[in-house]
């Protein structure tokens, strides 16, 4: 599917005109997902005011000293992304949405590589005025990458990303986040 398609969000929003439910839950193929995941994920969202969960991602395996880096610098943590990022996301390795909110705000930007997940959260919160709030009891156990040149390519994506959400939101995130941005 994802070669059909060509990007993850492209797939995202293929899997989206298929779902049925309420909720809209979203993992990534590099992830394991606990056995109570999306339980848990789904119970977070027990006020109106929640258009989005995001569950904790934790590493899977520690084999390689990539693998070892990443869980060191917490490369993939959702309380970074929902507490001290530029606005809180979700980071689509443990996403859940309500149905209404993607079929209001719309669909993840097929154009993008990677950081669709952070844009679709910040429409949602600028459109609709819904949260996004952390539920580090919904778990999923991602893959990082084995080799330091995966992981190289890996943060080149994430950079590339985040330099294009910049020039899309510079004038609401202003220079504090300019620095995160040179850094990825």
């Amino acid at each position: 599917l994802e070669r059909e398609v060509r990007n993850p969000g492209g797939v995202r929003n293929r899997g989206m005109r298929e779902v049925r439910g309420d909720i809209v839950a979203f993992t990534d193929g590099d992830c394991v997902a606990a056995p109570d995941w999306l339980q848990l994920g789904v119970a977070a969202f027990h006020h109106g005011r929640i258009g989005c969960v995001a569950g904790e991602i934790q590493s899977y395996s520690l084999r390689t000293a990539a693998q070892q880096y990443v869980e060191k610098k917490k490369a993939l943590s959702q309380q970074w992304a929902v507490y001290e990022a530029f606005k809180p996301f979700a980071q689509t390795g443990n996403a859940l949405y309500r149905r209404a909110v993607l079929e209001r705000v719309g669909v993840f930007n097929p154009s993008m590589n990677s950081g669709s997940d952070a844009d679709l959260s910040w429409r949602m919160q600028d459109q609709l005025g819904l949260a996004v709030i952390h539920c580090p009891e919904a778990v999923v156990y991602h893959r990082h990458p084995e080799t330091v040149l995966g992981l190289l390519k890996q943060r080149r994506r994430y950079g590339y990303a985040s330099v294009r959400l910049y020039l899309q939101y510079r004038r609401q995130m202003g220079r504090r986040t300019l620095k995160h941005t040179y850094w990825d």
